[in-house]
């Protein structure tokens, strides 16, 4: 799907609750009529939440693709060298955007049956992505040992969370191969930055 059409979609969904809302507000209905509206108004939230998330992915991986492409897991050890494109941070606050929304339809599946294993799990993902990225911010600050704490602490978070994709019923074969396959790039590149990371603080030293 084009980006552009989340938009229209997006536009959709605020229309739909702006409806529900009206109605919320301006009809004096019964309790149990009101409790069908408001029921409608938090399924129109969290399915909308479903697809920013979804768009908000793809700029994710696109950024990611960018960074990798512009070489900027090397040039974070370099920071004389100008960041012109794309930096750590852009990919950080995408994960705490999508984190928030995570957040929030979390809430709602608790409070509708109870308990959210799927976004439980998508929160330690989204986290675990955010995580790396913030390590690598702190490369680029010359915060080494901040950094390889950072990497040192997701280790048996990647391996937990990569063994929760695997077994969530709620995901399908195709979004678990993708994220599967994210959190083995994630493990393998935060392994080089710890590595360069030490390798650097005793060259320092």
């Amino acid at each position: 799907m084009k980006l552009d059409r989340y938009l229209e979609i997006f536009s959709k969904y605020d229309e739909a609750m702006r409806i529900c809302n009206k109605e919320i507000k301006e009809k004096a209905a019964s309790e149990a009529v009101q409790k069908i509206w408001d029921n409608i108004n938090t399924y129109l939230t969290y399915e909308k939440n479903l697809k920013v998330i979804e768009r908000n992915e793809i700029l994710l991986n696109q950024l990611r693709q960018k960074l990798i492409e512009e070489n900027g897991l090397e040039l974070i050890f370099h920071t004389k060298t100008s960041f012109k494109h794309t930096k750590p941070q852009d990919l950080v606050k995408l994960c705490d955007n999508i984190l928030v929304l995570v957040k929030e339809n979390k809430e709602i599946t608790v409070d509708n049956v109870g308990r959210a294993p799927v976004e439980e799990m998508l929160e330690s993902y989204y986290g675990l992505f955010r995580c790396f990225f913030v390590s690598c911010y702190h490369v680029m600050s010359n915060n080494y040992l901040y950094a390889i704490s950072l990497i040192s602490d997701m280790d048996n978070k990647l391996d937990f969370t990569k063994n929760e994709i695997e077994t969530m019923s709620g995901l399908n074969d195709k979004q678990k191969d993708a994220m599967t396959k994210t959190l083995d790039w994630i493990k393998d590149k935060a392994y080089d930055i710890r590595i360069k990371s030490h390798v650097t603080l005793l060259e320092e030293n």
